[in-house]
């Protein structure tokens, strides 16, 4: 039997989240220690803190929302590959590596390990390349997008590109994934 392991940032007031969002407040309202019958809290957060899936509706009018996509997507066998890079993971660094069909793929990267310890966000992490992406589309990976929302990505490479400064591509890809999202129905 295969093993099922959670790699879900645990949600703290510490959490790291996207610039503008509310932070992590989790409030203890009954508690043992004080008597109570039980303990309870609550929380409240925004959508980007933590571990999160950025769905289809986030970027497209009448995208496909977390209630939609089949959890199955997101569980199945992995290979988990560490990088040391310090700006972009791309297409050298995974030439290399025993990429397999229909396994989730899942990039460490270590710079990015040491700025999730500090709550305020720091948009020098590393990322994906575009071009490192369609090679791992190519190498037929899970958790590929459905053609339909393809355009999601379109918009994150646009938002990317803004945050850091390229304007040029920035509309360019904006530009690609409001054609995708008309094409496919979903504007």
């Amino acid at each position: 039997m295969s093993n099922i392991i959670d790699i879900s940032l645990e949600i703290s007031e510490h959490l790291t989240v996207w610039p503008g969002e509310q932070v992590v407040d989790i409030q203890q309202t009954s508690s043992m220690d004080t008597g109570d019958n039980c303990n309870v809290a609550f929380f409240t957060m925004g959508m980007h803190a933590g571990t999160h899936v950025d769905v289809p509706l986030h970027f497209v009018r009448d995208g496909k929302d977390t209630a939609t996509i089949e959890l199955d997507r997101f569980v199945g066998r992995a290979k988990v590959f560490e990088f040391d890079s310090q700006v972009e993971v791309d297409v050298a660094a995974l030439e290399g590596l025993d990429i397999i069909k229909d396994y989730i793929v899942l990039l460490k990267a270590l710079k990015n390990e040491k700025l999730l310890r500090d709550s305020a966000f720091n948009k020098d992490y590393v990322y994906l390349s575009t071009e490192a992406a369609a090679f791992l589309v190519q190498k037929g990976i899970k958790l590929n997008p459905d053609p339909k929302d393809l355009a999601l990505g379109y918009f994150l490479l646009a938002d990317l590109y803004h945050r850091q400064g390229k304007m040029d591509l920035s509309t360019e890809y904006a530009r690609k994934g409001e054609e995708l999202a008309r094409a496919s129905g979903h504007r």
